[in-house]
């Protein structure tokens, strides 16, 4: 994910502070993002969005390094995909009852 942004910095000519200002994400959550890989994959998603936006590309861009595919395809209900710390994607199709059950456990977690 990091050597995809700091190329795509590179190709735009942006520094870290016109990144900062031109995705409105705060200067100093840049500069820890982008301080290491290890960083970068820790950033949240929601970071992460206006960051790829600043440099013209997509979330899924950053992530996969996929150019022009989207993690959202044409799957069916019962589809989830897991994208690894290595950026690599696995699709798993599960049953109407293991999709129950893991949309109980994702419910746990939404924001009201």
């Amino acid at each position: 994910m990091l050597e995809r942004i700091l190329a795509l910095m590179k190709e735009k000519n942006i520094n870290k502070n016109r990144l900062a200002a031109l995705s409105k994400v705060p200067r100093t959550t840049i500069y820890s993002a982008l301080s290491n890989e290890e960083n970068c994959r820790k950033t949240k998603l929601e970071t992460m969005r206006p960051i790829a936006a600043a440099l013209g590309t997509t979330l899924d861009y950053i992530i996969t390094g996929e150019d022009g595919q989207s993690i959202h395809g044409d799957f069916n209900p019962n589809t989830i995909i897991s994208i690894g710390r290595n950026g690599q994607r696995t699709i798993y199709e599960i049953s109407d009852e293991d999709a129950a059950i893991v949309d109980a456990f994702l419910n746990k977690f939404k924001k009201d």
